[in-house]
């Protein structure tokens, strides 16, 4: 087995130039370049419009006649809260915002049709569903509520509808069902957006946290269906990140072998689970490191070395992140880890899936070329951590890879 590679506790070589690079980026402020516009993630400020203890669980419908607005930033559909999937990160859902001088990638909805009301609930409060009916070309991603006060009253809050070359078809499941509330002429049952299952490629797929109304669908009339977001991969500029490993030597006496940056991809926090509950990031950036690591096989009857994952933090990265690290599938985040984002990450951390292995940790013979004296090896380590917007390390990881050479002394 190799020697650990480069620490993960965040004080890693690269780590000045990383936190200086996020820092200066300030994304919270002011988004990330999504290729046909701009995203944020964004913790709504809406106010609370109508709750109830009954149906499937507690759930509580957000309204903020102002839009939602923070920086031209503006939501993609309405937001709710229910104590079933209330955590830290349930409370944030994608905004977008146009390039400057360019709106070709988000419109303003055609109107705000109205679809239903909680007639007949008994609460206190009223709520109105209303559907964002896109110009030709786009399409509304999420259902819109504002206080109840029929068609002609509230209209919901500024809601982007999206353009159809940045959307790709999404699943839904059921989200909510009014089941209780007594709702005497419409149903307010609620579904959530998904992402398919289609593998990843050479885009980002992120699902913003959005819903249809059962009822929307099921008539045929608003034209309401399920949208996900399909965009460029976002990379944070790093000074002397896009750097290639070079090869294997020993340090001199007093120094660490060379480790070298990637990339540092940034990834949206609604899809990231903190492993600090009082913690929540707009964007998390997932750096990969790499360095050279001395391995000695045990058994020279039969060299070998492993492909394999090792945990450097008290939290392991592939729950926080839904990552899937290894072996079988190199660096990626498959659509069903969460359903809200989708990406994979071996390009630019110059990984690759192993084709053959089907676990995530396996054993494979040492090449010929390796089959020296006491079967000494290199191995690469590409180190992984998990950064947050204020600098700080969420998670961490090592990832010992395919990449072997020689030790020549």
């Amino acid at each position: 087995m190799p020697e650990r590679g480069a620490s993960n506790n965040g004080f890693t070589p690269n780590a000045p130039a990383i936190m200086a690079a996020i820092a200066a980026a300030d994304h919270a402020r002011n988004g990330v370049d999504f290729g046909p516009f701009l995203i944020n993630v964004m913790m709504t400020n809406a106010g609370q419009i109508w709750s109830s203890e009954k149906g499937d669980y507690p759930i509580s419908f957000l309204f903020d006649e102002y839009g939602l607005d923070d920086g031209g930033f503006h939501s993609l559909g309405g937001a709710v809260l229910t104590q079933a999937t209330e955590t830290t990160a349930s409370r944030w859902s994608i905004y977008a915002k146009p390039h400057a001088g360019a709106q070709t990638g988000l419109v303003q909805p055609a109107s705000f049709d109205w679809v239903l009301d909680d007639a007949g609930s008994g609460n206190p409060n009223s709520v109105d569903y209303f559907w964002p009916t896109p110009p030709a070309g786009c399409q509304g991603v999420g259902i819109c509520f504002a206080p109840g006060a029929g068609p002609d009253g509230f209209t919901p809050p500024t809601s982007w509808c999206v353009a159809s070359t940045s959307l790709e078809p999404g699943l839904t499941t059921p989200f909510w069902s009014d089941a209780g509330q007594g709702w005497s002429h419409h149903s307010g049952n609620l579904s959530a957006v998904s992402l398919t299952d289609t593998p990843p490629g050479d885009k980002i797929r992120i699902a913003p946290r959005t819903y249809l109304s059962d009822e929307a669908v099921a008539s045929g009339k608003f034209g309401s269906s399920g949208w996900t977001l399909v965009g460029e991969k976002m990379m944070l500029p790093v000074p002397g990140s896009g750097s290639t490993l070079p090869p294997p030597t020993f340090p001199a006496p007093g120094s660490l072998p060379p480790t070298v940056l990637h990339a540092v991809a940034i990834l949206p926090g609604h899809a990231i689970v903190d492993p600090d509950p009082y913690q929540a990031s707009a964007f998390y950036y997932l750096s990969a490191e790499s360095s050279w690591s001395f391995g000695s096989a045990p058994d020279p009857a039969n060299p070998t070395y492993q492909i394999y994952y090792e945990q450097l933090t008290q939290a392991d990265l592939r729950a926080v992140a839904g990552l899937a690290i290894g072996a079988k599938s190199g660096v990626v985040i498959p659509p069903t880890a969460n359903g809200l984002l989708s990406i994979d990450l071996n390009a630019e951390f110059w990984l690759r899936n192993n084709v053959g292995p089907t676990d995530d940790t396996v054993t494979l013979p040492l090449p010929p070329a390796v089959r020296v004296g006491a079967m000494q090896y290199w191995q690469r380590t590409v180190t992984l951590t998990l950064w947050r917007c204020d600098g700080s390390v969420a998670a961490g990881a090592n990832y010992f890879a395919a990449s072997v050479r020689p030790v020549v002394r």
